[in-house]
């Protein structure tokens, strides 16, 4: 029943959100240490904690990247 549980809450986040751990913990009565200690053994669970930092992508705006491709670059990410 646990694992059922935390494997909802990955697919509707894409990770455990320590927020949503803490509110299990309180639902199942369970300590928040075993959910952690579940959640960290099995390698199909992602812990908020372990997420990799957002993507920052930096595009140049001179004539060499122009010809490059930047300003198509660009545009795309502004959509």
């Amino acid at each position: 029943m646990i694992i059922q549980r935390l494997r909802e809450i990955q697919n509707r986040h894409g990770f455990l959100p320590d927020a949503e751990l803490h509110a299990l913990s309180q639902d199942l009565a369970i300590p928040l240490a075993r959910l952690e200690e579940l959640s960290s053994y099995y390698p199909g669970f992602h812990l908020e904690r372990d997420r990799p930092p957002g993507l920052v992508v930096r595009v140049c705006r001179d004539m060499t990247c122009h010809h490059r491709g930047a300003a198509r670059i660009r545009a795309a990410g502004d959509a």
